[in-house]
């Protein structure tokens, strides 16, 4: 489910050594989400992108309180074929291995389903 009810606080230091961690904190159709980084120019950067997200009037997920993808699909995709995915392409695979978005690599000429 998504929301367009998007509410946003100031980061917050918390911790009280010297370096501290930075606390990123929103709510999204009233239901808090936070998220902790340990420098304050990544907890801004990732504020910044929430912002504008909303400014875009993009919706936002309930569930993990982050910008809906564009054009992401509820339930996995019934491919031709029958293998129920395609594989990554090596770029794509990499971004996907580190916690990046899931992007389905194109049909490669030539490419014959098994």
């Amino acid at each position: 489910m998504t929301s367009y009810q998007v509410k946003f606080w100031d980061v917050k230091k918390i911790g009280d050594t010297a370096k501290g961690r930075r606390w990123v904190r929103w709510a999204v159709a009233g239901r808090e989400h936070c998220k902790s980084f340990t420098a304050r120019p990544l907890a801004d950067g990732f504020l910044t992108d929430l912002k504008n997200a909303a400014h875009g009037h993009r919706p936002f997920d309930e569930t993990t309180g982050l910008p809906a993808q564009p054009g992401h699909a509820a339930k996995p995709l019934d491919l031709p074929g029958g293998t129920g995915h395609r594989g990554l392409s090596q770029a794509e695979g990499s971004s996907a291995s580190a916690g990046g978005p899931f992007r389905v690599a194109p049909d490669q000429p030539g490419d014959q389903a098994a």
